[in-house]
């Protein structure tokens, strides 16, 4: 029975997929987007530092699954004017960049193409949903414009080195001898390399990622959700220092090496869960800060409606629609009153 159901679901879905010309039309972009999106990913592959990146495909495929069971109806396609005008300016765009990356070999612009071409599809396919949420499912895609094209262009690099030169002046506090240079620390037992320290799940867009998923989990406001994950560099930052400045001390003075083998897996755990749990506190303080006015003043209406916009867009303020369709009632009570004595 349970297998019948789900058969008979999977055809449903199916048929609700494949429905519509929009469907085919995006199946087709995709397709031809594939060479370079593969070559891409075959890239990030073998860059041992950057293997979570199948985690944001799998998250985005299944928002946009889950979203769909909800938002898809037999009903035919009706979409509003502004929305669809928006799509079709987005696909414009998207076979633009399309064309360039084809013509560039360019796999960044070929994920900018496939970018466009999911928020301009599940903007018109999901017309039922709030389209941030339908923009916001795609927001895992949007984490491979970030992610670097080759070593020169890694943010890795950058944090190394300001990595050993902020833990070299801590270390100068404490005592402990050494030298930084651009990618290490030399100590009196060897080399330590930052690499050691800003690879594996050190990594800091591994942490940018995490931030991301969490953001599109907890957080409601886009503004919060910015400041949140524009904070992710400060905290790779601190997290790579407290590595660097204890692993050195603990090298120099107890002579125990922690970024090798398994110690290094579980440094590098144990300070990762750390961080998310500070992000995850940071966004929680954001939120608590920035959050908006439960009642307009007499005097400062204006300024307090402009915050409630800014904190709580791209959703309207609630308080705003409870003040329009209370100056709405008495209008329409009164004209229910003249109709009866009438």
């Amino acid at each position: 029975m349970d297998h019948d159901r789900k058969t008979l679901e999977l055809g449903v879905g199916s048929r609700l997929l494949f429905r519509d010309w929009l469907d085919w039309l995006f199946a087709a972009a995709v397709l031809g987007l594939s060479p370079l999106l593969w070559l891409h990913c075959q890239d990030l592959w073998f860059r041992t530092d950057l293997l979570f990146f199948p985690l944001l495909l799998l998250v985005f495929v299944a928002l946009a699954v889950r979203v769909s069971r909800s938002a898809w109806s037999e009903a035919p396609l009706q979409c509003g004017p502004t929305r669809s005008r928006f799509a079709v300016a987005l696909l414009i765009v998207a076979c633009l960049a399309a064309l360039s990356a084809s013509l560039l070999f360019s796999p960044w612009l070929a994920w900018l193409a496939l970018l466009l071409v999911s928020n301009a599809w599940l903007l018109v396919r999901l017309q039922a949903l709030n389209w941030y949420r339908a923009v916001g499912c795609t927001l895992p895609l949007g984490v491979f414009l970030v992610l670097p094209l080759s070593d020169a262009a890694d943010a890795s690099r950058t944090l190394e080195s300001w990595t050993a030169f902020s833990a070299s002046a801590l270390l100068d506090l404490f005592g402990v001898p050494q030298l930084a240079t651009h990618d290490g620390l030399e100590l009196r037992g060897g080399l330590l390399p930052m690499a050691a320290i800003c690879a594996g799940m050190g990594n800091p867009y591994f942490l940018f990622s995490l931030a991301v998923l969490l953001v599109m989990w907890r957080s409601r406001s886009f503004l919060v959700g910015l400041l949140t994950v524009a904070s992710v560099p400060a905290w790779a930052w601190l997290g790579a220092v407290v590595q660097a400045v204890g692993g050195a001390a603990l090298w120099d003075k107890q002579d125990i090496y922690l970024f090798g083998g398994g110690r290094k897996v579980v440094v590098q755990l144990a300070v990762l869960l750390a961080l998310l749990l500070m992000i995850w506190l940071f966004h929680w303080a954001v939120q608590k800060l920035l959050s908006p006015f439960t009642a307009y003043s007499a005097t400062f209406a204006g300024i307090h409606k402009f915050f409630n916009r800014a904190v709580l867009w791209p959703a309207r303020d609630p308080l705003r629609r409870r003040t329009e369709s209370s100056r709405k009632a008495p209008a329409g009570a009164g004209l229910l009153d003249h109709r009866h004595a009438s």
